[in-house]
């Protein structure tokens, strides 16, 4: 596993709320697309739910999409959030730290 999806799972565990790709982006200092296929990988293993809002612009038109951590895995306690995140994954905790 590559350093930005624990970077992101991290981020996503600190704002349970959601974020935007944007949002994502600026905090994380990574390119847009690079983040939709960490996003795209973290959905297909279960760990994070995209839901779609209108955006707040004049017409209405345009939905937005905001990536949340599943609640079940949303942990103040830094131990119980990483050890449900390696058995989401299927790996352990050395894993997720190794390069």
């Amino acid at each position: 596993m590559k350093k930005l999806p624990i970077k992101l799972i991290f981020l996503l565990n600190a704002y349970p709320e959601g974020l935007t790709y944007n949002e994502i982006s600026q905090k994380t200092r990574y390119h847009k697309h690079t983040i939709s296929k960490q996003i795209s990988y973290l959905d297909a293993k279960g760990l994070i739910d995209i839901e779609q809002k209108r955006s707040k612009n004049n017409k209405g038109r345009r939905w937005i999409n905001f990536i949340k951590l599943k609640k079940e895995l949303v942990d103040d306690n830094v131990t119980k959030f990483l050890s449900r995140i390696s058995k989401q994954l299927n790996c352990s905790l050395n894993d997720l730290f190794g390069s």
